[in-house]
């Protein structure tokens, strides 16, 4: 049994990112998140997709949906992102790898609510 298995995530993990998939953009919102310094604020991106995990946003990602798609968030709806496992993400001086976002690279295969999403 695999650890995501066990401790199962509402948000969507790099575990789950066995290689890069297309989401649509709904919207983002602020959700309280648990981590290990406590709650706090955090932007969330969430997906039309039916069934998709929403993604916690981190600064970096943050910044490359900004300088895709424009420093409001409302103008991100509707709009196609990948996302993708970066194996060289650093934390506390070690490589934990992670989520990142681009431009698909590829055509998105689904872009309606009413698609599955693909985890």
């Amino acid at each position: 049994m695999k650890m995501g298995q066990m401790f199962p995530s509402r948000f969507v993990t790099k575990e789950e990112l066995a290689a890069p998939r297309t989401f649509t953009i709904h919207s983002v919102e602020m959700q309280e998140i648990e981590g290990e310094d406590g709650k706090s604020d955090k932007p969330v991106l969430l997906f039309k997709e039916k069934g998709a995990k929403p993604c916690i946003l981190n600064k970096t990602n943050a910044e490359v949906l900004k300088d895709e798609f424009g420093p409001d968030t409302e103008d991100w709806a509707d709009c196609a992102i990948e996302l993708y496992v970066d194996q060289a993400i650093r934390f506390g001086g070690k490589k934990i790898g992670g989520i990142r976002v681009r431009r698909p690279l590829t055509p998105s295969v689904a872009t309606k609510e009413t698609d599955e999403a693909p985890f």
